[in-house]
């Protein structure tokens, strides 16, 4: 079958390749060349159509009565020729579905005794693939009168007792080989049933029988369409009358431009040809089966066929889909995702349509769990920065200058404190001190995001100002970041503050969400 576009209407009127318009040309291009003899003749031997008795055809209710016959033959035939093309095409397709599903259902009653019975598993799998592989090509192939021209599937992969089977039934017996092969199928899936590697109950089983039955009675049918031919009296009748017009119409399109030779041709080759095209559309559509440029694709079918049981064998053929622990089982919440994926494929639909780049294309058909996710991190971020503890200045920080003098007993709770920490092993050297420069005025707002050091430094804690990035409160324990708050926590400022560069050249100090890093 051909497969065509019709955006560019010369590319589909010159194509030749299952035209019929070359066919119709050996009948109209000798109809018009007549229409201009007859124009030719009675400017060089004035008179001799009036004696032929052609002026007198100037009246057009013959031809039209006969152009009216054959217009109607046309149209039932065109109509039955249609209706024959798309009934092939529907039981095709049926015939594939049926035995395909034939196919899947056994594998997957097949499942239960994997563990079980492995090796006679995997041979039934395999063998009832390859027979109905070869079943589906030689049914094609049947219908279309060709032999050997399909693909089946590793046909030498079944044993020699079937294969010696195969032959002799076909050649020495003549028998019909898709029968046999249907009968060798149902066999194999009775034997299964007994040996124990179909686990199921017997009335479901016989669901498969049936539709094996039903993918054969839709072979029958295609065979029927293939073995039926249009009646012959009436492609006989149409053929005589097309035959009659290719006469009548350049007489009576003689006679209308007598004094043109090239319109005369010009308007007889146009309804000629619009006839007999109509006839060879005919011709062709009737029998949809076989090798010809207007036929269905049988390699196709084919080809699907095998692609649908290879999926079969795959190593994943048994497994048993499911949902995440994670997965959205609300139904508002489902209903809102649904609309909001709708959403998003046609704002990416509206992207394509206006040939935005794909890298610049905005991400569309995300999954639920993605988008649980981001919620759920959103509102982890959300909770921490609320639940974040205050600073705690170091314990040998001074004051600053407007904090009001110590109550009388705060003194005695700090002891208590420092009292309960264990003493330091002589041994431990202890973390190393960091050492954080504060400025002296800590109550002073931080500077503007585009502010920058007067030295060209870094800009530190509390608003100040320092030119060695390594000063910073590192974001290891006991650091900034550390569970340690033994240090003032740093301002949090855009991260363009902290892209400057010192005056030796060091990296930039970037200010993260959750730490700091140099």
């Amino acid at each position: 079958m051909i497969e065509y576009e019709e955006d560019w209407l010369f590319s589909l009127i010159f194509r030749r390749e299952g035209s019929v318009l070359n066919k119709s040309a050996v009948y109209a291009v000798p109809a018009a060349l007549l229409a201009a003899l007859f124009v030719l003749t009675d400017e060089y031997f004035p008179g001799t159509r009036a004696q032929l008795g052609i002026i007198e055809a100037d009246s057009s209710q013959l031809w039209s009565a006969n152009v009216a016959i054959v217009t109607i033959l046309l149209s039932f035939r065109t109509k039955m020729a249609y209706s024959r093309f798309w009934e092939g095409t529907s039981l095709l397709h049926q015939m594939r579905g049926e035995w395909f599903d034939s196919v899947s259902c056994c594998v997957t009653f097949s499942r239960a005794a994997k563990f079980a019975k492995p090796k006679q598993v995997e041979d039934f799998r395999h063998s009832i693939v390859r027979l109905m592989s070869l079943c589906h090509g030689s049914a094609l192939e049947e219908i279309a009168g060709i032999d050997g021209a399909l693909v089946a599937i590793d046909t030498l992969g079944l044993d020699n007792d079937t294969l010696e089977h195969l032959n002799e039934c076909s050649e020495k017996h003549n028998f019909n080989r898709v029968e046999v092969l249907l009968h060798l199928t149902q066999s194999l899936i009775v034997r299964s049933l007994d040996d124990g590697v179909l686990k199921i109950a017997p009335p479901i089983l016989s669901r498969v029988f049936q539709t094996l039955s039903r993918g054969f009675v839709n072979l029958l049918n295609c065979k029927k369409i293939s073995d039926t031919r249009f009646p012959f009296p009436l492609a006989q009748l149409i053929s005589c009358y097309l035959m009659l017009t290719c006469v009548l119409t350049p007489m009576l399109i003689s006679n209308l431009f007598v004094s043109s030779k090239v319109l005369s041709a010009v308007f007889t080759f146009i309804p000629l040809m619009g006839l007999f095209s109509l006839n060879f559309v005919a011709i062709e559509l009737e029998n949809p089966f076989g090798d010809d440029d207007n036929d269905l694709p049988l390699d196709h079918f084919q080809d699907e066929m095998n692609a649908c049981l290879m999926m079969l064998l795959q190593d994943n053929a048994d497994l048993v889909p499911g949902v995440r622990d994670d997965c959205e089982k609300s139904f508002p919440k489902l209903k809102e995702l649904l609309e909001q994926t709708k959403e998003d494929v046609a704002k990416e639909q509206e992207e394509i349509a206006a040939g935005v780049p794909q890298m610049t294309r905005s991400f569309s058909m995300k999954a639920s769990t993605t988008r649980k996710e981001e919620e759920e991190e959103a509102e982890r971020k959300a909770s921490q920065g609320s639940q974040k503890p205050a600073a705690k200045p170091p314990e040998n920080a001074a004051p600053p200058r407007d904090a009001p003098p110590a109550a009388p007993g705060d003194a005695p709770s700090q002891s208590k404190e420092a009292a309960s920490k264990p003493a330091p092993d002589p041994g431990d050297p202890g973390p190393a001190e960091t050492k954080v420069p504060i400025s002296q005025d800590q109550n002073r707002a931080p500077p503007p995001p585009d502010a920058a050091a007067p030295d060209g430094g870094v800009v530190g804690l509390g608003g100040g100002s320092t030119s060695d990035p390594q000063q910073l409160p590192p974001s290891g324990p006991g650091g900034a970041n550390g569970n340690n708050m033994d240090c003032i926590t740093p301002p949090v400022l855009p991260m363009a503050t902290f892209l400057k560069r010192d005056n030796n050249g060091r990296r930039p100090v970037e200010q993260q969400e959750n730490g700091w890093r140099g």
